[in-house]
């Protein structure tokens, strides 16, 4: 019987907030019998994810804490606890069947959830590869913005860091990727025949809402699920929706188009190859629908943008997009007229301190493709040499008229801080020339290894909306960062016209998504990231309505 020993961390809430750090390790089976899989729970060390082979699993968990734990491990076809929880110095075992997907393993404490600890594991079927290699090499092209001095190609280990938010998507996004939602006996509210959407699923003003669904306060609680599709692979892609298809794509690899009202798969194409150490890889982000040309545009966290025939999942092109190492898309990608937005960002930030003599450096930048060729129109970076970070990894807003792009910025990763991270932007949407830019927070130098600003990043895109302030029409942008405030910027000049806060700013806390704007109110969330497998009244979402003018 083969054994393997993990450790987790009790992790007290000043280190929580700074988000846990954890590895993967690797183990695989030769035979049919049931594999030990120690798990210690330890105030001295950080508990280590696996990559297991898939096939039956003996947990064996030690407590070695002065604290008493529950455990509990959940996943495709598995939702197994102990009874009772698990006390000092006590252990006790959990047999489980793991088939290929994700799981998570919960040790909570009963009153204390700050004390809560979880653990991702990834099964496959098969011998799994202890090892993978970074992406080749590559070459700055005429097109950047700034110089940039490529990092030497780096040799994978097969650990990488993965944080505790991170962990919390990859598990409540893994098995189940939509439900359409319907009303007793009736057809579904809003369904994709009567409201049919378009390219543009979440708008270019990216204001996150529908004005014409007919969902409404007098019939929502009717709404209940109607049917789901289970994923092997994390899913974090939003679904586009385009008249009775939605299309989305997970962590896999894999592109997927369904039937909106029954949620049968109509094609899938697996068109990328993940690496699956890194702590988000394949299709994390969001891709974008080209209507003019028939295409589904995706992007990965690998660095690489394709082209999709929507009818039949026919892949039409392929664009390498990174210029630098571990390089490539979290974001919302936004298609207008005729060319794709995609902002890029790394896992770098997560991986700094769990390889050997490696420095984040990679630098935030913004690519715009012809949608039709996939050729690279433009390139703007966010920072330039010695500076790193100001990543882009969440959605784009386009104001039509003055035709300005805008996007927000994460924090600065290593090194020295530069004035361009944690800001709002504004650039041409044909040329990408900077317009402007208004940082909110200085000196955001944070990786999980070496946390020495806030790490308050903005975690939501751009939105524009307008409001009457002095009896004046004016043309606002806005987002929410982690810091738990909102930002309301003039649009043509970068000025700040009204910030509130909202609630929980921290690393895993603080704004994350975007609002839903409409009718002079911004309607704001805050800490949507509780600790999975703790009731979520331990850690309650902050939720306000904002007058568009004030804030």
């Amino acid at each position: 019987m083969k054994s393997t020993r993990m450790l987790l961390i009790l992790l007290a809430v000043t280190v929580l907030a700074f988000s846990s750090i954890v590895t993967y390790g690797v183990v695989s089976a030769q035979n049919q019998e049931p594999r030990d899989v120690e798990i210690v729970l330890s105030p001295d060390e950080i508990m280590m994810p696996l990559l297991l082979e898939a096939g039956l699993i003996l947990f064996e968990v030690v407590n070695l804490s002065e604290t008493e734990y529950n455990f509990a491990i959940e996943g495709p076809g598995v939702q197994e606890a102990f009874d009772d929880p698990l006390q000092p110095g006590e252990s006790n075992t959990l047999e489980v069947n793991l088939q290929s997907g994700s799981y998570v393993v919960y040790a909570t404490v009963e009153g204390n959830p700050d004390l809560g600890q979880e653990l991702i594991i990834m099964a496959a079927e098969g011998e799994v590869a202890g090892q993978q290699q970074a992406t080749e090499e590559m070459t700055p092209t005429a097109e950047m913005t700034s110089a940039v001095e490529m990092t030497p190609t780096v040799e994978m280990t097969p650990m990488a860091e993965i944080t505790a938010t991170q962990q919390t998507t990859a598990v409540v996004m893994t098995a189940i990727i939509a439900g359409v939602v319907l009303i007793e006996g009736e057809e579904p509210i809003g369904s994709p025949v009567d409201q049919p959407l378009r390219a543009t699923a979440l708008g270019i003003l990216n204001q996150r809402v529908n004005k014409e669904a007919a969902i409404s306060s007098e019939n929502v609680d009717q709404l209940h699920l109607t049917w789901r599709i289970p994923i092997t692979h994390p899913v974090s892609h939003t679904p586009l929706v385009d008249g009775e298809r939605l299309y989305f794509a997970d962590w896999g690899g894999t592109v997927y188009a369904a039937d909106a009202n029954s949620g049968e798969i109509i094609w899938e194409n697996n068109i990328e190859t993940p690496q699956m150490m890194l702590p988000w890889h394949g299709f994390a982000g969001t891709g974008a629908i080209d209507p003019d040309n028939g295409l589904l545009i995706e992007a990965s966290v690998e660095g690489n943008a394709f082209a999709l025939d929507m009818e039949t999942g026919e892949l039409v092109w392929q664009t390498q997009i990174a210029e630098q190492e571990l390089g490539g898309n979290l974001s919302d990608l936004l298609y207008y007229d005729g060319l794709v937005y995609i902002g890029l960002s790394s896992p770098s930030e997560a991986l700094d301190g769990r390889m050997e003599e490696f420095i984040p450096q990679y630098q935030g930048n913004v690519v715009a493709l012809d949608s039709a060729t996939g050729e690279v129109v433009w390139r703007t970076y966010t920072v330039e040499e010695p500076m790193n970070g100001a990543t882009i990894w969440s959605a784009f807003a386009l104001d039509e008229e003055s035709n300005v792009l805008y996007f927000t910025t994460s924090n600065n990763y290593t090194g020295e801080s530069s004035n361009t991270s944690d800001a709002m932007f504004a650039v041409d949407a044909s040329t990408g020339e900077v317009i402007w830019w208004n940082q909110v927070t200085q000196h955001d130098v944070w990786t999980l290894a070496v946390p020495v600003g806030p790490d308050y990043a903005f975690g939501a895109g751009a939105q524009l909306f307008e409001a009457e302030i002095d009896s004046e029409t004016r043309q606002l942008v806005g987002a929410g960062q982690k810091s738990g405030i909102f930002y309301a910027f003039d649009r043509e000049t970068g000025e700040i016209v009204w910030s509130t806060f909202v609630g929980f700013p921290r690393t895993g806390g603080g704004i994350r998504g975007e609002a839903g704007i409409g009718d002079g109110r911004i309607y704001v969330w805050s800490n949507v990231s509780y600790i999975d497998g703790e009731p979520p009244t331990e850690f309650p979402i902050t939720v306000k309505a904002l007058d568009a003018a004030t804030g």
